[in-house]
């Protein structure tokens, strides 16, 4: 939905264009799990697939008229969930909760120019389950996966997906989000 503060009245399309939605008839299918601003109008909204068939989706859209520009799709078990953008490219970093072996995480590089999206690189691996939170470090050269299901904190190159380091969290905790102080601090304690 689009909202109108001034008018108070909304706007509405479907992230699903091969179905028809009705009220009474609202099924499972793509469900948006973030929607992260690119630029001015341009927006990506991770969209997990939660039926057999259903791939995961990142979508971009033009939210100033509500239009459908691209799509990148991944496996039906992927589960496409949180994303973020590089602080100095047009890459996207998305993390893949998984289910049986597809989890993990991926980078797209979205150009405005010619509406494509395309995969940059993909790290996926059989242990990488219920993966959920991603951040980028303020130069964009580290990502940050948080696992609620492995309860490890992940590090991985931004440029080329590889997996530096798994740092264990204790089986106690079940990390969520994750951000990242994007300040330099002086003088901390």
């Amino acid at each position: 939905y689009k909202i109108y503060l001034a008018t108070d009245s909304t706007t509405s399309v479907t992230l699903d264009s091969s179905f028809t939605y009705h009220i009474t008839n609202y099924p499972n299918r793509l469900q948006p799990i973030q929607i992260i601003t690119l630029n001015d109008s341009i927006i990506a909204i991770s969209c997990s697939g939660f039926q057999d068939g259903i791939n995961g989706q990142v979508q971009i859209w033009n939210s100033e008229r509500m239009i459908y520009k691209t799509s990148y799709e991944f496996n039906n078990q992927s589960i496409p969930w949180h994303l973020i953008q590089s602080p100095n490219s047009n890459d996207l970093f998305i993390v893949l909760g998984g289910s049986n072996g597809n989890g993990g995480v991926a980078c797209l590089t979205y150009s405005n120019n010619n509406n494509e999206i395309q995969l940059k690189w993909e790290n996926l691996q059989d242990d990488f389950m219920g993966l959920h939170g991603i951040t980028v470090d303020k130069a964009g050269e580290y990502i940050y996966v948080s696992g609620r299901g492995t309860h490890y904190l992940y590090q991985f190159d931004a440029d080329t997906g590889d997996l530096l380091a798994s740092i264990p969290l204790g089986n106690i905790s079940l990390p969520g989000g994750i951000s990242m102080m994007q300040n330099t601090c002086i003088n901390c304690e």
